[in-house]
């Protein structure tokens, strides 16, 4: 048996401190040159830019901007750029 999920913190205007930031996960940046509706393995998530963290891990999540869908292997912080 095998449970995956994605914990998801969208940026916001506060700050997010270092306390804020559950332990085990990494920060991922997603950004895009124009507008676009941001999903990470189907769950919306709102309009580039977006920062989220998730549970750290060696399996990919599927980060989309409506378009293209990058597959992305959360193991450290990264910057996702769209085009």
């Amino acid at each position: 048996l095998v449970t995956a999920g994605v914990y998801v913190q969208m940026h916001t205007t506060r700050p997010i401190h270092k306390e804020d930031v559950p332990t085990g996960t990494v920060q991922l940046e997603i950004r895009s040159k124009h507008p676009a509706l941001i999903t990470v393995d189907g769950h919306r998530l709102g309009r580039a830019p977006v920062e989220i963290h998730v549970p750290k891990s060696a399996t990919p999540v599927g980060i989309s901007n409506g378009h293209m869908t990058k597959a992305v292997i959360p193991d450290h912080d990264q910057t996702i750029d769209f085009p």
